[in-house]
């Protein structure tokens, strides 16, 4: 398994700051893949995405990376099993109207998305649907090779989704703060 794994940056911490890493969790996956990244968070999640690229791009230029890029045996890896359900209701869009001239006497009595989440030992599994309710009438208004690394998911982290190829754009984003959608799960070795 720890072949299957890539460090895709990896930035080590010190006595103010911790470390930052980003890791493809299996890297044999196409079309997509499923990136990790514990980093500080920017002012969006775009703007987070973007760094996340940057790091990526910049830690192949790293003397050490045909080392670093590897899960060694002195390291680890703990990720949580993540696990949500969402139903976004688009509130903004409930009252308003069409404007093609066929249809503008119907307007937009519910707008909303499911999405269910799952990341386990076993993949990710991304899960959505939407329904939109329609009618008519009135609608309303390097030197530290030798020290292992500890790739721990125990902090706020990044979840990214994306077509594995350059300058791919991410089709699931999201920004994990909120120990209700993790799990512990205690596996053997």
């Amino acid at each position: 398994m720890r072949d299957q794994l890539e460090v895709l940056h990896y930035e080590y911490g010190d006595a103010n700051r911790a470390e930052e890493f980003a890791v493809d969790l299996c890297r044999y996956t196409e079309p997509y893949q499923v990136i990790l990244a514990r980093m500080s968070r920017r002012g969006t999640l775009h703007e987070t995405a973007k760094v996340l690229q940057e790091n990526v791009d910049g830690f192949k230029e790293d003397p050490d990376y045909e080392t670093l890029h590897k899960l060694r045996p002195i390291d680890t890896l703990v990720v949580p099993d993540v696990l949500f359900k969402l139903t976004h209701h688009f509130e903004e869009l409930l009252g308003k109207r069409f404007s093609n001239s066929r249809w503008q006497d119907h307007f937009f009595f519910e707008a909303l998305q499911r999405i269910d989440f799952t990341l386990s030992r076993t993949g990710v599994v991304i899960k959505s649907e939407a329904f939109m309710g329609m009618t008519s009438g009135r609608g309303r208004s390097s030197a530290q090779l030798a020290k292992p690394r500890h790739l721990r998911f125990d902090r706020p982290f990044l979840i990214c989704v994306k077509k594995r190829q350059a300058g791919a754009t991410p089709i699931f984003v999201m920004w994990v703060d909120n120990a209700e959608l993790m799990q512990v799960v205690a596996r053997d070795p």
